[in-house]
């Protein structure tokens, strides 16, 4: 179920998704607190505020949140452990006191970690630069709010079944086996002890509610084969499933759960011919 070079460019694509924006900052900004609200948090695969679970990938946009861009390394990814500040200390972020593990800083992007060990309901998140601290933001955790990474544009960023990455010059075809990546699935079926990076495949507990649509059509539930994590990748969930045998080209595709679906906008490439 791993392919472990495409989850490396996925990575690094959710890790750098706007270290362009933090190329310089102003000398003035150093004194001024950190600058964030409860609607610039979101899931990090969409941009939509509010789709925070346990184990869910999230990105925090602000002003003045770090002075310098860092970024996780990618053998550190696989530590039974991740890092939850900055190597000297300077940026942190804390959910009721307690440090998330951290993936990108820059000064107007966080990317953290919502560990697994967070019930649903309301908690406190703060961000901590140079040991000042942004403003208290409640923020709102589900049981589950799952959305799918993008490649390029709006296309999901998902693999044929031989781990091959699904692009425009490589496409999905109708009735295909494929696997699409995201973030926000749910608890797990069984969770592996004194790690936060799964080592082994575990469905979600809720796997058999789990639905995907194509151009708003649903598929057969017998048609989806797995729901759960990408072992070797806290956060990353991904979803194994069979695609209908009557497609149009580059089709809407959502998953969701409960109605709770993830976002509208994101297309598969697929080519009907």
């Amino acid at each position: 179920m791993e392919h472990r070079t495409f989850h490396a460019v996925l990575f690094h694509q959710i890790l750098a998704l706007t270290a362009v924006l933090s190329s310089t900052l102003a000398a003035q900004s150093l004194l001024l607190k950190p600058d964030y609200s409860g609607n610039s948090i979101t899931s990090a695969a969409a941009l939509r505020p509010g789709r925070i679970a346990p184990n869910t990938l999230l990105t925090i946009y602000g002003e003045n949140l770090s002075h310098f861009s860092w970024a996780i390394r990618e053998q550190d990814l696989h530590s039974p452990t991740l890092p939850t500040t900055t190597p000297n200390g300077e940026v942190y972020v804390q959910v009721q006191g307690l440090r998330l593990p951290l993936y990108f800083v820059s000064p107007k992007q966080i990317n953290v970690l919502l560990p697994a060990d967070f019930d649903p309901g309301t908690a406190n998140l703060r961000v901590f630069r140079d040991l000042v601290s942004g403003p208290t933001v409640a923020i709102a955790i589900q049981g589950e709010s799952p959305e799918l990474f993008r490649g390029e544009g709006p296309f999901a960023a998902a693999t044929h079944a031989d781990g091959s990455i699904i692009t425009p010059s490589n496409p999905a075809a109708p009735g295909e086996i494929i696997v699409l990546y995201g973030t926000g699935f749910g608890a797990i079926q069984v969770k592996e002890r004194n790690t936060l990076v799964p080592t082994l495949p575990a469905e979600v507990k809720r796997r058999t509610e789990y639905r995907a649509r194509v151009d708003g059509v649903e598929i057969d539930s017998n048609s989806i084969f797995y729901v759960g994590v990408t072992p070797g990748y806290a956060g990353l969930y991904q979803m194994n499933l069979r695609l209908p045998g009557q497609l149009g080209d580059d089709p809407i595709l959502e998953i969701g759960i409960g109605g709770n679906w993830s976002d509208p906008g994101t297309r598969l490439n697929v080519r009907s011919n």
